[in-house]
């Protein structure tokens, strides 16, 4: 995906560690595919749900985002991140609230 360095298609660890390296190098679309590679390997793994969630907020689509960082509250709700999330899911729920209370006007 954009590192060169084709990981292991059934080793999860390392689907994650390319993904937040892409994400990290400002590659969120490459870091989604990597990511979702990862979830399909691994779906029990949260970090992967949450390091998604961060990939598609840059690529602008809150909605899945939010989907994933739900799913990370389910399975990891106890986590250090955890209250982090809750919070930005709430506030990207209130932004998406009054975007549509506005299309409405």
């Amino acid at each position: 995906a954009g590192l060169g360095i084709p990981p292991d298609p059934g080793n999860a660890g390392a689907r994650l560690a390319a993904g937040r390296a892409l994400l990290r190098l400002g590659k969120a679309a490459d870091a989604v595919e990597e990511l979702r590679r990862a979830l399909r390997a691994d779906p029990l793994e949260p970090a992967t749900y949450l390091e998604i969630g961060y990939a598609l907020v840059r690529r602008g689509e809150l909605h899945e985002a939010l989907v994933h960082w739900e799913h990370f509250l389910t399975v990891a709700s106890d986590t250090p991140q955890a209250q982090m999330i809750r919070d930005a899911v709430t506030a990207a729920t209130r932004l998406h609230t009054l975007v549509e209370a506005h299309a409405d006007v």
